[in-house]
């Protein structure tokens, strides 16, 4: 199985920006889309060419607030905790 992507909701795409771009680049991960409603993140290795990201961070598709999920969980693998 492979996973094609996760997308995280956000009710503010400029504050969810500034954390993301922070954080997952400590994991070797860049910004590769943006847009009003959001943005996906590739690792830093990505090829030039692929058009596809791995984790999106979006306002909900249908307009609703974003929440949190029951049972939904993402893990990221880091080198150390920090």
């Amino acid at each position: 199985m492979t996973i094609l992507y996760v997308t995280l909701g956000t009710n503010d795409v400029q504050r969810s920006r500034l954390f993301y771009d922070a954080a997952l680049g400590t994991l070797g991960m860049i910004r590769k889309n943006s847009s009003e409603t959001g943005q996906g993140y590739v690792p830093a290795s990505w090829p030039a060419g692929g058009t596809e990201c791995l984790l999106w961070v979006e306002k909900p598709y249908l307009g609703y607030p974003a929440t949190w999920g029951n049972g939904t969980r993402v893990a990221l693998a880091a080198a150390t905790r920090q």
